[in-house]
Protein backbone atom coordinates (compact mmCIF):
# COMPACT_ATOMS: atom_id res chain seq x y z
CA UNK A 1 0.00 0.00 0.00
CA UNK A 2 0.87 3.58 -0.85
CA UNK A 3 -0.04 6.98 0.55
CA UNK A 4 0.90 10.19 -1.33
CA UNK A 5 3.39 13.08 -0.13
CA UNK A 6 3.44 15.35 -2.22
CA UNK A 7 3.49 15.83 -5.99
CA UNK A 8 5.92 18.56 -8.46
CA UNK A 9 6.58 20.01 -11.39
CA UNK A 10 10.28 20.26 -12.35
CA UNK A 11 11.26 21.40 -14.93
CA UNK A 12 8.14 20.12 -16.85
CA UNK A 13 8.90 16.58 -15.53
CA UNK A 14 5.88 15.61 -13.34
CA UNK A 15 7.45 13.79 -9.72
CA UNK A 16 5.36 11.56 -7.34
CA UNK A 17 7.15 11.13 -3.78
CA UNK A 18 4.91 8.76 -2.34
CA UNK A 19 5.20 6.74 0.99
CA UNK A 20 5.12 3.11 0.73
CA UNK A 21 4.64 0.80 3.86
CA UNK A 22 5.70 -2.32 2.28
CA UNK A 23 9.72 -2.71 1.52
CA UNK A 24 8.65 -5.44 -0.54
CA UNK A 25 6.82 -2.90 -3.17
CA UNK A 26 9.58 -0.61 -3.29
CA UNK A 27 10.89 -1.62 -6.61
CA UNK A 28 7.46 -2.70 -8.49
CA UNK A 29 7.52 -2.31 -12.49
CA UNK A 30 11.26 -1.31 -13.04
CA UNK A 31 13.06 -2.90 -14.90
CA UNK A 32 16.95 -2.47 -13.63
CA UNK A 33 18.48 -1.23 -10.39
CA UNK A 34 21.37 0.71 -9.29
CA UNK A 35 22.19 0.22 -5.47
CA UNK A 36 25.30 0.28 -3.69
CA UNK A 37 26.49 -2.66 -1.66
CA UNK A 38 24.33 -1.44 1.57
CA UNK A 39 21.34 -1.14 0.00
CA UNK A 40 21.18 -4.11 -2.46
CA UNK A 41 21.14 -6.10 0.69
CA UNK A 42 17.95 -4.51 1.45
CA UNK A 43 16.80 -4.89 -1.72
CA UNK A 44 17.22 -8.67 -2.28
CA UNK A 45 18.14 -7.74 -5.91
CA UNK A 46 18.66 -9.82 -8.93
CA UNK A 47 22.39 -9.67 -10.38
CA UNK A 48 21.28 -10.19 -13.90
CA UNK A 49 19.18 -7.00 -13.78
CA UNK A 50 21.37 -4.88 -10.88
CA UNK A 51 24.31 -2.69 -11.16
CA UNK A 52 25.80 -2.44 -7.39
CA UNK A 53 28.59 -0.09 -6.68
CA UNK A 54 30.60 0.64 -3.70
CA UNK A 55 28.74 3.30 -1.30
CA UNK A 56 30.36 6.55 -0.61
CA UNK A 57 31.16 9.72 -2.85
CA UNK A 58 33.68 7.81 -4.64
CA UNK A 59 31.18 5.89 -6.86
CA UNK A 60 29.90 9.02 -8.59
CA UNK A 61 32.05 8.97 -11.46
CA UNK A 62 32.17 9.37 -15.45
CA UNK A 63 33.14 5.58 -15.65
CA UNK A 64 30.46 3.98 -13.40
CA UNK A 65 27.83 5.82 -15.23
CA UNK A 66 29.36 4.75 -18.96
CA UNK A 67 29.53 0.73 -17.03
CA UNK A 68 25.37 1.54 -16.48
CA UNK A 69 25.08 2.24 -19.67
CA UNK A 70 26.65 -0.61 -21.52
CA UNK A 71 24.50 -3.20 -18.45
CA UNK A 72 21.33 -1.25 -19.40
CA UNK A 73 21.71 -1.45 -23.40
CA UNK A 74 23.00 -5.47 -22.80
CA UNK A 75 19.78 -5.82 -21.02
CA UNK A 76 18.00 -4.44 -23.99
CA UNK A 77 16.51 -1.42 -21.94
CA UNK A 78 14.51 1.06 -24.07
CA UNK A 79 13.17 4.38 -23.39
CA UNK A 80 9.80 3.26 -22.00
CA UNK A 81 11.70 1.50 -19.79
CA UNK A 82 12.66 2.07 -15.96
CA UNK A 83 15.63 2.28 -14.18
CA UNK A 84 15.57 2.71 -10.41
CA UNK A 85 17.94 3.76 -7.60
CA UNK A 86 17.87 2.51 -4.27
CA UNK A 87 20.01 3.89 -1.18
CA UNK A 88 21.65 7.18 -0.19
CA UNK A 89 22.47 10.29 -1.83
CA UNK A 90 25.28 8.68 -4.27
CA UNK A 91 23.33 5.89 -5.95
CA UNK A 92 20.35 8.78 -6.36
CA UNK A 93 22.55 10.89 -8.58
CA UNK A 94 23.91 8.06 -10.33
CA UNK A 95 20.72 6.57 -11.08
CA UNK A 96 19.24 9.59 -12.44
CA UNK A 97 22.28 10.67 -14.10
CA UNK A 98 22.01 7.37 -16.02
CA UNK A 99 18.25 7.62 -16.62
CA UNK A 100 18.63 11.42 -18.30
CA UNK A 101 21.52 10.05 -20.61
CA UNK A 102 20.37 6.31 -21.53
CA UNK A 103 18.75 6.73 -25.10
CA UNK A 104 18.47 10.65 -23.82
CA UNK A 105 15.72 9.77 -21.38
CA UNK A 106 14.08 6.53 -19.46
CA UNK A 107 12.13 6.44 -17.12
CA UNK A 108 13.44 6.73 -13.10
CA UNK A 109 12.39 5.75 -10.17
CA UNK A 110 13.97 6.63 -7.20
CA UNK A 111 14.16 4.76 -3.25
CA UNK A 112 16.05 6.59 -0.97
CA UNK A 113 17.15 4.79 1.83
CA UNK A 114 19.18 7.35 3.94
CA UNK A 115 17.52 10.31 5.45
CA UNK A 116 19.43 12.59 4.04
CA UNK A 117 18.18 11.00 0.42
CA UNK A 118 14.72 11.09 1.98
CA UNK A 119 14.71 14.63 2.65
CA UNK A 120 16.81 16.58 -0.06
CA UNK A 121 18.55 13.91 -2.52
CA UNK A 122 16.11 11.64 -3.61
CA UNK A 123 13.66 14.92 -4.21
CA UNK A 124 13.83 18.08 -7.04
CA UNK A 125 15.89 16.74 -10.00
CA UNK A 126 19.06 17.44 -9.20
CA UNK A 127 21.73 14.42 -10.93
CA UNK A 128 25.72 14.52 -11.13
CA UNK A 129 28.98 13.08 -10.65
CA UNK A 130 32.12 14.31 -9.85
CA UNK A 131 35.42 15.24 -12.23
CA UNK A 132 38.21 16.99 -11.72
CA UNK A 133 38.11 16.73 -8.18
CA UNK A 134 35.11 18.99 -8.03
CA UNK A 135 32.22 17.40 -6.49
CA UNK A 136 28.77 17.77 -9.01
CA UNK A 137 30.81 19.14 -12.06
CA UNK A 138 28.91 17.26 -14.57
CA UNK A 139 25.12 17.33 -14.14
CA UNK A 140 21.88 17.80 -14.80
CA UNK A 141 18.64 18.08 -14.11
CA UNK A 142 15.82 15.03 -14.37
CA UNK A 143 13.50 14.62 -11.57
CA UNK A 144 12.34 11.00 -10.79
CA UNK A 145 8.82 9.71 -12.15
CA UNK A 146 7.97 8.60 -9.12
CA UNK A 147 10.12 8.92 -5.22
CA UNK A 148 9.30 5.83 -3.16
CA UNK A 149 9.59 6.64 0.57
CA UNK A 150 9.87 3.31 2.87
CA UNK A 151 10.56 4.88 6.70
CA UNK A 152 11.79 2.00 7.93
CA UNK A 153 14.33 1.71 6.13
CA UNK A 154 16.17 4.39 8.93
CA UNK A 155 16.34 1.97 11.35
CA UNK A 156 19.20 -0.02 9.45
CA UNK A 157 21.35 2.88 9.31
CA UNK A 158 24.35 3.26 11.62
CA UNK A 159 23.99 5.98 14.51
CA UNK A 160 26.56 8.13 12.84
CA UNK A 161 24.68 7.86 9.50
CA UNK A 162 21.71 8.45 10.90
CA UNK A 163 22.80 11.84 12.87
CA UNK A 164 24.57 13.13 9.60
CA UNK A 165 20.81 12.91 7.92
CA UNK A 166 20.01 14.79 10.71
CA UNK A 167 21.73 17.70 9.54
CA UNK A 168 20.15 18.17 6.11
CA UNK A 169 16.86 18.22 8.39
CA UNK A 170 18.31 21.25 10.46
CA UNK A 171 19.37 22.70 7.00
CA UNK A 172 15.56 22.64 5.53
CA UNK A 173 14.08 24.11 9.10
CA UNK A 174 15.87 26.80 9.30
CA UNK A 175 15.56 28.24 5.48
CA UNK A 176 12.41 26.87 4.62
CA UNK A 177 10.29 24.64 7.46
CA UNK A 178 9.94 26.57 10.78
CA UNK A 179 7.69 23.91 12.19
CA UNK A 180 10.56 21.09 11.59
CA UNK A 181 12.84 23.83 13.39
CA UNK A 182 10.56 23.83 16.47
CA UNK A 183 10.06 19.93 16.57
CA UNK A 184 13.76 19.94 16.39
CA UNK A 185 14.62 22.35 19.48
CA UNK A 186 11.55 20.98 21.35
CA UNK A 187 11.92 16.78 20.12
CA UNK A 188 15.62 16.16 20.40
CA UNK A 189 15.17 12.67 22.29
CA UNK A 190 12.52 11.53 20.22
CA UNK A 191 14.79 12.45 16.56
CA UNK A 192 17.87 10.49 18.37
CA UNK A 193 15.39 7.59 19.20
CA UNK A 194 13.93 7.54 15.44
CA UNK A 195 10.59 8.13 16.98
CA UNK A 196 8.29 7.07 13.73
CA UNK A 197 5.93 9.00 13.54
CA UNK A 198 8.15 12.21 14.33
CA UNK A 199 9.84 11.42 11.59
CA UNK A 200 7.17 10.56 8.63
CA UNK A 201 5.74 13.70 9.81
CA UNK A 202 9.53 15.31 9.29
CA UNK A 203 10.68 13.95 6.23
CA UNK A 204 6.72 15.02 5.14
CA UNK A 205 7.40 18.69 5.53
CA UNK A 206 11.01 18.65 4.55
CA UNK A 207 9.90 16.96 1.16
CA UNK A 208 7.42 19.83 0.99
CA UNK A 209 9.92 22.10 1.53
CA UNK A 210 12.26 21.15 -1.09
CA UNK A 211 9.75 20.48 -3.50
CA UNK A 212 8.31 24.30 -3.41
CA UNK A 213 11.65 25.59 -4.19
CA UNK A 214 12.59 22.97 -6.51
CA UNK A 215 9.06 23.70 -8.60
CA UNK A 216 9.81 27.52 -8.56
CA UNK A 217 13.32 27.44 -9.67
CA UNK A 218 14.26 24.00 -10.97
CA UNK A 219 17.42 24.75 -12.20
CA UNK A 220 18.62 26.47 -9.10
CA UNK A 221 19.00 30.15 -10.05
CA UNK A 222 17.36 31.71 -7.65
CA UNK A 223 15.60 30.53 -4.22
CA UNK A 224 16.47 27.17 -4.38
CA UNK A 225 19.64 28.62 -4.04
CA UNK A 226 18.84 29.02 -0.20
CA UNK A 227 19.16 24.98 -0.16
CA UNK A 228 23.56 25.47 -0.50
CA UNK A 229 23.04 26.35 3.36
CA UNK A 230 26.55 25.41 4.62
CA UNK A 231 27.44 22.66 1.47
CA UNK A 232 29.91 25.64 0.33
CA UNK A 233 32.07 25.64 3.09
CA UNK A 234 30.79 22.01 3.84
CA UNK A 235 31.99 20.53 0.62
CA UNK A 236 35.55 22.60 1.10
CA UNK A 237 35.91 20.73 4.53
CA UNK A 238 35.15 17.31 2.81
CA UNK A 239 37.88 17.25 0.21
CA UNK A 240 39.98 18.01 2.76
CA UNK A 241 38.83 15.82 5.24
CA UNK A 242 37.85 12.26 3.87
CA UNK A 243 37.16 10.60 7.52
CA UNK A 244 33.62 12.81 7.59
CA UNK A 245 30.24 12.50 6.77
CA UNK A 246 28.44 15.21 4.53
CA UNK A 247 25.92 15.98 7.39
CA UNK A 248 28.86 16.56 9.51
CA UNK A 249 30.88 18.56 6.99
CA UNK A 250 27.09 20.68 6.55
CA UNK A 251 26.67 21.20 9.66
CA UNK A 252 30.11 22.27 10.06
CA UNK A 253 29.30 24.61 7.08
CA UNK A 254 26.40 26.15 8.43
CA UNK A 255 28.60 27.10 11.29
CA UNK A 256 30.70 29.20 9.40
CA UNK A 257 28.20 30.99 7.29
CA UNK A 258 26.37 31.83 10.22
CA UNK A 259 29.71 33.66 11.34
CA UNK A 260 30.56 34.99 7.93
CA UNK A 261 26.48 36.54 8.40
CA UNK A 262 27.57 37.85 11.96
CA UNK A 263 31.01 39.10 10.12
CA UNK A 264 28.87 40.40 7.49
CA UNK A 265 26.31 42.09 9.74
CA UNK A 266 23.55 40.45 8.12
CA UNK A 267 22.98 37.92 10.71
CA UNK A 268 20.79 38.00 13.46
CA UNK A 269 23.03 37.48 16.59
CA UNK A 270 20.98 35.58 18.68
CA UNK A 271 19.84 33.52 15.83
CA UNK A 272 23.11 32.75 14.98
CA UNK A 273 23.30 32.16 18.97
CA UNK A 274 20.44 29.60 19.21
CA UNK A 275 21.39 27.85 15.61
CA UNK A 276 24.56 26.85 16.82
CA UNK A 277 23.34 25.39 20.06
CA UNK A 278 20.72 23.42 18.31
CA UNK A 279 23.64 21.64 16.07
CA UNK A 280 25.53 21.05 19.19
CA UNK A 281 22.92 19.50 20.95
CA UNK A 282 22.71 17.15 18.16
CA UNK A 283 26.20 15.93 18.64
CA UNK A 284 27.56 18.02 15.83
CA UNK A 285 31.12 19.64 16.18
CA UNK A 286 31.86 22.89 15.26
CA UNK A 287 35.42 22.43 15.71
CA UNK A 288 38.18 20.57 13.53
CA UNK A 289 41.75 20.89 14.67
CA UNK A 290 44.43 20.27 12.20
CA UNK A 291 42.51 21.15 8.64
CA UNK A 292 44.81 23.55 6.95
CA UNK A 293 42.04 26.64 6.28
CA UNK A 294 43.70 27.41 3.18
CA UNK A 295 43.28 23.82 1.81
CA UNK A 296 39.68 24.10 2.54
CA UNK A 297 39.43 27.75 0.88
CA UNK A 298 41.28 27.01 -2.27
CA UNK A 299 38.77 23.61 -2.63
CA UNK A 300 35.68 26.23 -1.89
CA UNK A 301 37.12 27.96 -5.11
CA UNK A 302 36.59 25.24 -7.35
CA UNK A 303 32.67 25.40 -5.68
CA UNK A 304 30.63 25.59 -8.83
CA UNK A 305 29.27 28.61 -7.27
CA UNK A 306 31.87 30.31 -6.88
CA UNK A 307 32.67 33.41 -9.44
CA UNK A 308 35.78 35.56 -10.22
CA UNK A 309 34.85 38.07 -7.75
CA UNK A 310 34.83 35.69 -4.51
CA UNK A 311 33.03 32.94 -2.66
CA UNK A 312 29.30 32.69 -3.25
CA UNK A 313 27.85 32.29 0.04
CA UNK A 314 24.06 31.57 1.33
CA UNK A 315 24.06 33.39 4.39
CA UNK A 316 21.45 32.76 7.12
CA UNK A 317 19.78 36.52 8.38
CA UNK A 318 16.90 34.77 10.65
CA UNK A 319 14.68 31.53 10.99
CA UNK A 320 13.77 31.55 6.91
CA UNK A 321 15.53 34.44 5.81
CA UNK A 322 18.64 34.19 3.95
CA UNK A 323 20.72 36.40 1.32
CA UNK A 324 22.87 35.66 -1.33
CA UNK A 325 26.47 36.96 -0.86
CA UNK A 326 29.64 37.37 -3.30
CA UNK A 327 32.17 36.95 -0.45
CA UNK A 328 35.84 38.47 -0.19
CA UNK A 329 38.04 35.63 0.39
CA UNK A 330 40.19 37.43 3.17
CA UNK A 331 36.46 37.17 4.86
CA UNK A 332 35.96 33.70 3.82
CA UNK A 333 39.08 32.72 5.24
CA UNK A 334 38.82 33.95 8.96
CA UNK A 335 35.13 31.94 8.92
CA UNK A 336 37.26 28.85 8.15
CA UNK A 337 39.43 29.43 10.68
CA UNK A 338 37.02 30.18 13.48
CA UNK A 339 35.74 26.67 12.73
CA UNK A 340 39.51 24.66 12.94
CA UNK A 341 41.50 26.27 15.85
Amino acid sequence: MTSPVVELDVGGRKCRVRSYNEAGSVLDGVHFVIADANSAQLAHLSEERSFVVEPGEGSKRWDIVGKILEKAAGLGLRRDSTIAGIGGGVVCDLAAFAAALYMRGTGLVLVPTTLVAMVDAAVGGKAAVDMAGVRNLAGTVYAADEVRIHRPFLSSLPEREYRSGLAEVLRTALIAAPKVEDLMRKSREAFLARDGSLLEDTIRRCVAAKASLAERDPYDKGPRQSLNLGHSFGHGLEAVRHDILHGEAVAWGIGRALDAGLELGLTDPDFAASSRALLEDYGFTMRYPGVDPEAVLAAMRLDKKSGASGIRLVVPRESCSVSYETVDEALVLKAIRGGLS
